[in-house]
């Protein structure tokens, strides 16, 4: 059976809809498990460096889904991006301007 586990930053809703709560303390854990995969959101409760970089060094994927780009959206891609985290993906609203956002991820 394979473990991953994925960090979700700046959408909660996204998270509990994910997966069953399991744990909460600066950061929320929900797992879900299918018949070869043990999945683990991890999210964290405050929209703060030390829970996300926590989060960050933890997991194999990271989600970030975000109503507007932000500086601290920003400053989430760039931790994400320090510690050679790679694999993920990036949900905003449609329409939305991604002239910033392409600019913080190119050639990541």
């Amino acid at each position: 059976m394979q473990q991953v586990t994925i960090g979700i930053f700046h959408d909660d809703k996204l998270a509990s809809n994910l997966g069953k709560k399991a744990t909460e303390s600066d950061m929320i854990l929900f797992h879900r498990k299918t018949d070869n995969e043990i999945f683990t959101f991890v999210y964290p409760i405050d929209d703060r460096i030390i829970p996300k970089s926590q989060i960050a060094n933890m997991i194999d994927f990271a989600i970030i889904s975000a109503e507007q780009i932000t500086p601290s959206l920003g400053e989430t891609i760039l931790m994400l991006d320090s510690i050679g985290l790679n694999k993920g993906i990036i949900i905003i609203p449609q329409y939305s301007d991604t002239t910033q956002l392409k600019k913080m991820i190119q050639d990541k």
